[in-house]
Parts: structure tokens; C-alpha cells; sequence
């Protein structure tokens, strides 16, 4: 859960909490960007799944990372999944 504060005044203003269930991380030559999406929001699941689908045309490495930390590899798109991690492939020479 992110909540965020917004000085106001001498007080702390607490702004309204918005609950992340999904990030789309991409870690590319540009650093590191992210998408994030809640699940019970069909225009923000759909803006995520529309990133997800543009960068798997380049043919990322993509993987689901579970709550337990483990990776599992995908090529689609998991609107239930907490993170979604991309990045190209490594070319070893």
C-alpha cells in the first residue's frame, strides 16, 4: 500500500491511499521504469497489459515473481501476478 503526505501548513495532510497490486518492472538502457496496476481497475490492468504486450515484440526475458521470491518465466500477461519483471536478453560473447 502507498500512502503519500503533502505538507499543509504546519500539519501533514494525509492524502488518499491507493492500493498497488502490480508492478511491471523494466530494466532496460534507459534504468529502471515501472507500470503498476490494480487489479480491480480494468483501465489500469488494461494500460499495464498494453505495456506488457509492446515490449514482448522486442523479445524480453520475462518472468512472474512469486511472494515467495521465487521467478517463473512467461510470454503473457498476469493481471493477478505482484510482479512482472522484463529485461533483454543477455548476449555472451
Amino acid at each position: 500500500m502507498l500512502t503519500r503526505k503533502r505538507a499543509v501548513g504546519p500539519t501533514m495532510m494525509k492524502m488518499k491511499e491507493t492500493k498497488f497490486m502490480g508492478t511491471l518492472r523494466v530494466l532496460d538502457h534507459t534504468g529502471d521504469s515501472e507500470t503498476k496496476w490494480n487489479p480491480k481497475s480494468p483501465v489500469e490492468t488494461k494500460a499495464a497489459k498494453a505495456r506488457f504486450d509492446e515490449l514482448l515484440k522486442t523479445n524480453p526475458v520475462a518472468y512472474k515473481v512469486a511472494e515467495d521470491g521465487s521467478k517463473k518465466l512467461t510470454r503473457s500477461f498476469d493481471e493477478s501476478a505482484t510482479e512482472i519483471i522484463m529485461h533483454p536478453q543477455l548476449v555472451g560473447g
